[in-house]
């Protein structure tokens, strides 16, 4: 019965393919959809900062002119290097989802920029450890104000067909940044004056610099300009990317219908501010997901393998700063190609399965590296240290083809739009509460207890694994107002407002007489010869 119900009462990605939409089913030949990808290819960008810090921090120190310049770092040290990036992180919190949801997506993006240029700017001209920490605790706030409305603009602007797959990108593209970090790092490794670690720093702010010069062409949330009753503007976006201007155009009309609908039902719970995150169980549901990801991800080692690099390399034998920077630099690339193929595999097997699936990797991963540990710290033997390092490629393959494109895009499905910001930001502050306890713990465990702290990963991993296979649905083929269903069944807001694409079509006939029949074979292909 409840599967003939959720059949009847959403709508998927397939149903809208009913609809006549005036683009080419091919992106790439349509003017809007080529205009539509470019915009989002901005607060897509903004992510490469995140793979471009964790790649930095662990070459950082490596480096001996900046352990020179900071005086030597013990533990503590090391620590607040890396822990005051989550302090701005988690400061900026409450404030990223308050200034998304009042200010709009574009503005909180305006804002992520200037505090991912401001901090590497500091942290390049360090001359002390009190700049560079205020660099990072900046840095840490940008990318919060980032994570809090770039995944929402992204998917609130896609086109339907697209979005499951180009939202999987967001994270993805955090690779790039860890890659240009990484081998940049491993060449100014080798200059003994201050600018090798300066150099890599103030490099960290042109990715912030290129998508701020961007953000004046691109469109503001449809999803948000609804929510604040400015509908002909929502409408015109929706008519300019999904439809190249057709203002009669049947998806346009369905999605101004379906998101209206929707929000206008949903905002009875604004009143609740941060109450709506455990106002029932659907919503508890879902505030329990989002705040768990994020420890989740972390305390799986491959953040404590990302961030003490360093360290975990001298512990098994490799010592030199060429050695560790080159295997650095060739993990960065590794995950880039292992996370390309996450966003394949995710839209063909589904969320659920990705991440059941990384998770279940990740854990064997760990018993094998806690065994070659034990075994170098017994025997002395370089051979089990190098056995070591590929498990590390391996946990990072596991890593990157689930965690790492889902983070975020399966935050945003799962989340309505009332929860949306507050969600993301709470994933945010989830994650950087646990690198923040990781940033003092990790390297004082790693030098006093050495591999017997991966047993605390394997724990996490069963934990979380668990967790995953009671509580995660799966996604997969659902628009963002239908996923609803899945928490909420008849009580979900797209239920009762009893939109769907057959009850649009029959509408539509019954007005105009037109709407039958229609579908990717009858689009109006008035963009089909542009290449």
């Amino acid at each position: 019965m409840a599967e003939e119900y959720k059949a009847a009462t959403t709508t998927t990605v397939v149903d809208i393919s009913r609809l006549q939409n005036n683009t080419n089913p091919k992106w790439w030949k349509d003017p809007g959809l080529k205009k539509l990808v470019l915009c989002i290819a901005a607060p897509l960008s903004l992510q490469i900062t995140v793979g471009y810090d964790e790649s930095l921090v662990g070459s950082l120190l490596s480096m001996k002119p900046f352990l020179r310049d900071m005086g030597n770092p013990n533990s503590v040290d090391t620590g607040m290097i890396t822990g005051m990036f989550y302090v701005g992180a988690i400061l900026i919190s409450w404030p990223a989802a308050y200034i998304s949801d009042n200010y709009g997506r574009k503005m909180t993006l305006y804002l992520a920029c200037f505090f991912q240029i401001l901090g590497p700017i500091l942290m390049a001209s360090s001359q002390h450890y009190g700049q560079f920490y205020a660099g990072r605790m900046f840095l840490g706030a940008g990318v919060t104000l980032s994570h809090c409305a770039g995944p929402p603009l992204i998917n609130e602007i896609a086109h339907p067909r697209m979005r499951e797959t180009i939202a999987l990108w967001y994270n993805t593209l955090w690779s790039i940044g860890s890659i240009v970090a990484g081998w940049l790092c491993f060449g100014t490794s080798h200059m003994t004056s201050t600018m090798g670690w300066r150099i890599p720093c103030i490099v960290q702010c042109v990715f912030a610099a290129s998508v701020l010069s961007a953000l004046p062409f691109i469109p503001e949330s449809p999803r948000w300009l609804i929510a604040k009753e400015r509908y002909e503007e929502a409408k015109a976006v929706f008519v300019k990317y999904h439809a190249n201007g057709d203002n009669d155009d049947e998806l346009v009309k369905f999605e101004m219908e379906e998101i209206t609908a929707t929000i206008r039902l949903e905002r009875k719970a604004d009143s609740f501010g941060w109450g709506v995150m455990w106002e029932n169980a659907a919503n508890r549901s879902r505030f329990y997901i989002v705040l768990l990801i994020g420890p989740m991800l972390i305390w799986t080692g491959q953040s404590a393998i990302s961030y003490y690099f360093s360290e975990i390399l001298n512990g098994i034998g490799i010592t030199t700063t060429s050695s560790q920077t080159g295997i650095n630099g060739g993990l960065t690339i590794w995950n880039f190609v292992a996370s390309i193929t996450g966003v394949f595999l995710c839209h063909r097997f589904g969320r659920r399965t990705l991440w059941l699936t990384a998770f279940a990797g990740m854990l064997l991963i760990n018993v094998i590296m806690i065994i070659l540990s034990e075994r170098y710290a017994k025997t002395g033997d370089i051979s089990f240290g190098y056995g070591f390092v590929v498990m590390m490629f391996a946990l990072n393959f596991f890593y990157q083809i689930g965690p790492q494109p889902l983070c975020y895009s399966y935050s945003v499905e799962i989340l309505p739009y009332v929860m949306r910001s507050r969600g993301l930001v709470t994933v945010d502050f989830g994650a950087s509460a646990a690198l923040l306890v990781n940033s003092f713990t990790n390297a004082i465990a790693l030098q006093s207890i050495g591999w017997y702290y991966y047993f605390v990963f394997m724990g996490c991993l069963c934990c979380s694994l668990t967790y995953i296979y009671f509580f995660f649905p799966e996604t997969k083929g659902l628009l963002l107002e239908e996923v609803a269903v899945l928490f909420e069944g008849q009580n979900a807001a797209i239920v009762t407002a009893g939109v769907n694409v057959e009850t649009f079509q029959k509408r539509e006939i019954m007005e105009t007489g037109k709407g039958d029949d229609k579908g990717h074979d009858n689009v109006v292909e008035k963009t089909s010869d542009d290449a």
